[in-house]
């Protein structure tokens, strides 16, 4: 028999909880504010959304861990034309109309 733990969460369980509490207070107020629609809708996933993302980034800067896969500790390049080769092969992969 395996004692085997699962991986350690990215986000804090308890980020996640304020996240839901964002996301509960904000839905009270549109109900006693009676406010509705899909504008409400997009309120109330933003206040669950923003204090993780805020939480995540601010607090246990997730965007530094090494499984990111970016070098922080290395000199920003300027190579323009790493940038252009990029965005040559990118572009217009998809026709899109323009009216």
């Amino acid at each position: 028999m395996s004692t085997a733990h699962p991986p350690k969460s990215v986000t804090h369980f308890g980020f996640n909880l304020v996240g839901v509490a964002g996301a509960l207070v904000a839905l009270w107020v549109f109900r006693e504010a009676r406010f509705s629609g899909p504008n409400a809708v997009l309120l109330v996933c933003a206040a669950g959304v923003l204090p993780i993302l805020l939480l995540d980034v601010v607090v246990l800067r997730v965007h530094r861990r090494q499984s990111t896969g970016l070098d922080w500790n290395k000199a920003a390049s300027s190579d323009t034309a790493r940038g252009w080769r990029a965005r040559r092969y990118s572009e217009c992969k998809v026709p899109v109309e323009l009216r």
